[in-house]
C-alpha cells in the first residue's frame, strides 16, 4: 500500500471546487469532496488504475453528478502525489 499526498496545488483546487459547487448547492458540494477523497484514497491500494498521460502523469476520471473529475497524479516510489484536480468539463 503506498501514502496518497495531495499537493498544495490540488489542495488549492479542490478548495475552488467546494466553493463553486457550494453555491450552488451545498448538499452537492460535501458529495464531491467525499467523492474526490474516496477516489484519491483508492489510489493508495490501486496506484496503476489511473490512465498513463504524459511522462510519469496518470490521469483518474471517475463520475460524479452530470460530469465528473479528474485526478492528476504520478507515482514515485512508495508514495502517489495527487497533483491537480479538476472538473471533466474543463479544458486543461
Amino acid at each position: 500500500m503506498r501514502r496518497v499526498e495531495i499537493s498544495a496545488h490540488a489542495r488549492s483546487d479542490i478548495q475552488y471546487l467546494r466553493n463553486w459547487l457550494a453555491e450552488r448547492s451545498p448538499g452537492a458540494s460535501k458529495r464531491a469532496t467525499k467523492a474526490i477523497v474516496a477516489a484519491a484514497k483508492s489510489l493508495a491500494d490501486f496506484p496503476e488504475r489511473g490512465r498513463q498521460t504524459l511522462a510519469g502523469v496518470r490521469e483518474l476520471a471517475f463520475p460524479f453528478g452530470s460530469g465528473g473529475y479528474v485526478l492528476q497524479y504520478f507515482v514515485t516510489g512508495n508514495r502517489v502525489v495527487i497533483a491537480r484536480v479538476f472538473h471533466s468539463l474543463e479544458r486543461r
